[in-house]
Order: structure tokens, then sequence, then C-alpha cells
């Protein structure tokens, strides 16, 4: 009867992948080296070797790789706490874009009325006149519309990135970080940390 569980050579084996990280320097050496630190200034997986030839790194941070997946988890929480504080801030202006749009159809409607009602006794040459007003007037109308949904949307794609990102945090790296490889979590953390920083900085 064959055993279902995993063997302890297996179970090494896929520790070892999980833990792996390639040095970034692949035209320096093979491209399985793995790395060995992580530089926070540059941004860069190295190996030892990489290290010595790239002397700059001596006077950055450097984080060992078998910490890094703890450095990710802080970095992030740090980042996401600070990120989410500005939820309740743009929620309220979300809503208040709401009511611009709102209003804003709200006077479309009136002033659309106020036309028709004011030309409509003319007869053709200022029915024609009419038609030249509402068009104008639904030009600036649509302008801006146009403006404030450019800062609206930015508005609500601030609150999905804060939210979404928040999800993969704790489902990826917070709670699951084990099942992923940090190649894997090295790319996702470099995508979440510009987001959430991006969130953090944006002004409106």
């Amino acid at each position: 009867m064959k055993s279902t569980t995993s063997s302890a050579p297996q179970l090494q084996q896929k520790s070892k992948q999980l833990d792996f990280l390639p040095c970034c320097n692949s035209h320096l050496h093979l491209s399985d080296t793995a790395a060995e630190f992580i530089c926070l200034h540059c941004n860069k997986a190295l190996c030892t070797k990489c290290m010595k030839i790239e002397q700059h790194h001596n006077d950055h941070t450097l984080v060992d790789v078998h910490k890094w997946r703890e450095h990710m988890q802080q970095r992030l929480a740090l980042n996401l706490q600070q990120a989410k504080k500005r939820l309740a801030a743009l929620e309220q202006e979300e809503t208040k874009f709401h009511s611009i749009f709102s209003f804003y159809q709200e006077e479309l409607a009136h002033n659309e009325q106020v036309l028709k009602n004011f030309f409509s006794s003319f007869v053709q040459l200022v029915q024609d006149a009419s038609k030249h007003f509402l068009k104008e007037l639904h030009e600036q109308h649509q302008e801006r519309v146009k403006q404030v949904k450019q800062a609206f949307f930015t508005i609500t794609d601030l609150i999905h990135a804060i939210k979404a990102s928040e999800h993969l945090f704790n489902t990826c790296i917070k709670q699951n970080h084990d099942k992923f490889s940090l190649d894997q979590l090295t790319r996702l953390f470099t995508m979440l940390d510009h987001k959430i920083k991006v969130c953090i900085v944006f002004i409106f």
C-alpha cells in the first residue's frame, strides 16, 4: 500500500525550492545561482560573488535572504497600515463625486428645459439657434463631467488598490507565504510595495 504523505527528502526538496531566490546578475554567472542578500537600496537579489564585484552595495542596507520573508511582511504591513488610514478620506471624496454627478445631471436637465421653453415659441431660425446652444451646453457638460470622472476614477482605483493589496498581503505573504517561492514572493512584494506607495503619496 502506497503512502500518500510526502517523504522527508521530498519535503526538504520542496522547502529548498520555496526558499530559492535567484541572483539578479545572471549575466555574471549561472542563472540558477542562489541569492544570499537583498539590497534594499538597489532592490536587487545578490549572491556573495556579486557582492564582491559590485562593492557599492557595501554602503547600502542589506537583508539576509533567510530573513526576506519576514522583512516583506513587516514592510508591507506598515505601508498597508499607512495606506488604510486614507480609506475614510478617499471614500468621503468618492461620495462627494457622486453628489457632483447628480448635481450636474439635475442642472443639465433644468437648463435643457429652460432653453427648450425659451426657443419653442420662435420660428425655424430661432429653433436652429436652440439646437446650437443645446449642443454647446452638452459639450460643456460632457467636458466638465469628463474632468471630474478622471479624478473620481483615480479615487476609486486607489480604494480598490488598497483593499486588493491588503487581501493579497493577508492571503499570500502573511498567511500562506510558506507555499510560495522566494522568487514569487519577491515579485509580489515588489508589485505591492510600489502600489501601496502610490496610494500613500497620491494627492487629490
